[in-house]
């Protein structure tokens, strides 16, 4: 899979809804016109599909299929077991301050505070994670 593939595929994954070309093009921050040549692309592999928008006939929204799901699915999980064979020798301490130590890092690089399911806000950053379910796209 190519990298620009992904990036459209996983943001569709990701939005858990269709979304309109405008709101793909911003979230992958490109063009209307590269857009249009990507969602040609994966629309003729069988990854994304075209819909109207009822009531709306200037405007389309482009639909993850379930091949599309499948790609992206296999191919985060692919990579989640990549990471954890990677971290795999370290201790939960050890993984604890690869964590504080990488999100020091992004905070540094401008990432900013992100609010927490409580209401209560904590660093922006990875999580390096062990179990089993890390990484893996909600079911929709």
């Amino acid at each position: 899979m190519e990298t620009w593939e992904f990036d459209v595929l996983a943001t569709l994954r990701r939005s858990g809804r269709p979304l309109t070309p405008k709101e793909l093009a911003a979230s992958v921050m490109i063009s209307s016109a590269t857009l249009t040549n990507r969602v040609d692309r994966l629309d003729s592999a069988g990854y994304v599909t075209r819909e109207a928008v009822p009531n709306d006939r200037r405007s389309l929204h482009i639909t993850l299929t379930d091949k599309g799901r499948d790609l992206v699915d296999s191919t985060v999980e692919g990579h989640v077991r990549n990471q954890r064979k990677i971290i795999s020798g370290l201790d939960d301490d050890d993984c604890e301050e690869l964590n504080r130590v990488l999100r020091t890092l992004l905070v540094s690089l401008g990432d900013t505070r992100r609010p927490t399911v409580h209401g209560r806000n904590e660093q922006a950053g990875l999580r390096l994670a062990r179990s089993r379910d890390a990484g893996r796209f909600p079911r929709s």
